[in-house]
């Protein structure tokens, strides 16, 4: 199996099957550049090492660190995971303040506000999410 790689689609290529693409809708890509294996395994590796694959100013891929700013995806996280809590609290919540809650509802209601309160309290420099409720 030869390997290629186009930067226009940031993709990798097996020459093996260049009749399919070429068959198909997508095409063979016009800059596909030939790499080692070697090349391949180890952007592989990187990537899963939480690297990027990206191409460079000759169009050949490379690895790149990823810019994330880790504490504001935990915040956006748990943002997401509140307004979540919080969705499924309000109509719980409705039900025991008319009155009309079963004993159900009032169990699930004590579960989601204990899942909230959790959620609150998840540091962002070390994360660990609560499970959240069935």
């Amino acid at each position: 199996m030869t390997t290629f790689y186009s930067a226009k689609n940031n993709g990798f290529y097996d020459s093996s099957i260049k009749d399919l693409y070429l068959k198909s809708a997508i095409g063979w890509p016009d800059d596909a550049l030939e790499i080692t294996d070697d090349l391949y395994q180890s952007l592989l590796v990187g990537q899963a090492a939480g690297k990027a694959i990206q191409p460079d100013k000759k169009g050949r891929p490379a690895l790149i660190e990823l810019d994330i700013d880790r504490a504001a995806v935990v915040e956006q996280m748990k943002i997401q995971f509140m307004a979540i809590a919080s969705a499924a609290i309000i109509p719980l919540q409705d039900a025991v303040d008319t009155g009309i809650a079963t004993y159900n509802e009032k169990s699930r209601l004590i579960e989601w506000k204990k899942y909230r309160a959790l959620l609150n309290r998840v540091d962002v420099a070390n994360p660990e999410f609560p499970p959240k409720p069935e």
